[in-house]
């Protein structure tokens, strides 16, 4: 009886964490993207495929900087992510040790009381160290910061935080931690600032809100400038192949892998290169960050007439 209840548990158990995992459907992402609020940060572009089973290794792991893609599915070793690219919507797999590693809610790294430097959920960071607390590295435009952080609170999936507002002032001054105190951040270029209050003689405490950091600090007034800033937050690919066939897609026909799962959507009317599976089915080529891949599309028509590709379901 025991061992029938710790089965039945286990059972149970497994169900949940596969549940846990689940997001909307393939089809209703495609449609919807703007329903995945949750993004990861792929810094490396290494192994990938339209699923789990099938993830190969790209030959060009270097990325410029970390991008954030909407994520759909997770499970302990791999994500699925939606990206925009060559004409194309689709879902890819991809590893997680592929991730950088940001937070998921605003936490300050430096500074104390009114004065400090905070990560926003997203910021890609340089973790080194092996204890509970470890050394952060973040690079937001104009301002480079080192603090740490509690080993607990980084994270791989986040909701992006709201963009800054236009600010009125701008500063290139170093910014203290007290009026006539030593610096806390110096920007290597105008960063916007917005005034929080007013100090000693002189002084001003300001906030500078970029993409990745929050920064309080205090300036002298004479170092306000004027200038008009807001924090935020693309990619192309083209390619050329001879000797092979070419099929024109209309905005809305479905992509599928070789097993007819749903793992994209054409975006609107294109040519692509393509290769005749027979009975309607065409291997077409879409460029994406992890190399050129193929899906398949598929002919309602069977070559009987005009193409009618087929949609998502």
């Amino acid at each position: 009886m025991r061992i029938a209840v710790a089965a039945l548990l286990a059972l149970i158990v497994g169900l949940t964490a596969d549940l846990a995992t689940a997001g909307p459907s393939a089809s209703g992402a495609l449609r919807h993207p703007a329903g995945l609020r949750a993004r990861v940060l792929v810094a490396r572009i290494g192994v990938a495929g339209w699923s789990r089973d099938a993830m190969t290794l790209d030959a060009s792991p270097d990325v410029d900087a970390p991008t954030a893609y909407p994520l759909l599915q997770e499970t302990p070793g791999a994500v699925r992510i939606l990206v925009e690219e060559d004409h194309a919507r689709l879902l890819v797999w991809v590893a997680r040790t592929d991730l950088a590693w940001t937070v998921a809610r605003s936490i300050r790294i430096l500074g104390r009381g009114d004065v400090g430097v905070w990560l926003r959920p997203g910021a890609p960071l340089t973790i080194a160290g092996a204890g509970r607390r470890v050394a952060v590295h973040v690079v937001d435009e104009h301002v480079t910061v080192d603090g740490t952080v509690d080993r607990a609170a980084l994270a791989h999936r986040f909701v992006p935080p709201p963009a800054g507002r236009p600010t009125a002032h701008s500063t290139s001054a170093p910014l203290a931690r007290a009026p006539d105190g030593p610096p806390l951040v110096t920007p290597t270029f105008a960063v916007g600032v917005t005034v929080i209050d007013r100090g000693p003689r002189d002084w001003v405490l300001v906030e500078h809100v970029g993409a990745h950091v929050r920064v309080r600090g205090w300036i002298r007034a004479a170092e306000l400038g004027d200038g008009m800033f807001a924090s935020g937050s693309g990619s192309g690919s083209g390619y050329g192949i001879s000797d092979t066939a070419r099929v024109q897609l209309d905005a809305g026909a479905c992509m599928f892998d070789e097993r007819g799962a749903v793992i994209g959507v054409q975006l609107d009317a294109d040519e692509r290169y393509a290769h005749d599976l027979g009975d309607g089915r065409w291997s077409v080529y879409v460029g994406t960050p992890w190399g050129l891949r193929t899906v398949v599309v598929q002919d309602r028509t069977r070559g009987r007439g005009p193409p009618a590709w087929r949609r998502c379901p």
